[in-house]
């Protein structure tokens, strides 16, 4: 962690910490539903400019018109594993709104009432991504 190309291993800002243990959610079956997980570092971060604690939202951020950030080392268009990290900005959409989206997108129905919607009309955090960070802040007076 710490750097936003992973095969920049002389970066100074290049942080390589072991995972002691992983918490995935328990009703995790496939890519899409209950994607989450908890890990465990055997040492902690060494906070920096490069290397940054995200808040966690409550119950008031994220919500729909919220514009949010989404992070990984996916897919790139032509299918291939990306080494440097990659950022797109998202807006959240409403449940309904969000499965007429992917609908048009996919003809098949992939959201819940568990997730928080984000698109874009030229980003997608979906390919090799799921369970990257979506940072959101909610627009002032909503």
């Amino acid at each position: 962690m710490g750097v936003d190309d992973t095969t920049d291993i002389f970066n100074s800002n290049l942080q390589i910490i072991q995972v002691q243990d992983k918490d995935v959610h328990e009703d995790f079956e496939d890519i899409y539903d209950h994607n989450i997980a908890m890990l465990t570092l055997v040492s902690d971060v060494t906070l920096r400019a490069s290397a940054q604690v995200v808040k966690l939202a409550n119950l008031f951020e994220g919500g729909p018109g919220s514009t949010c950030t989404v992070t990984g080392n996916g897919i790139d268009e032509g299918g291939s594993k990306t080494t440097k990290l990659q950022v797109a900005t998202l807006s959240t959409v409403g449940l309904l709104s969000c499965i007429i989206t992917w609908y048009r997108r996919s003809e098949e129905f992939k959201v819940n009432k568990r997730e928080v919607c984000a698109v874009s009309e030229t980003a997608t955090p979906c390919t090799g991504d799921n369970g990257g960070p979506l940072v959101c802040k909610r627009p002032l007076g909503a």
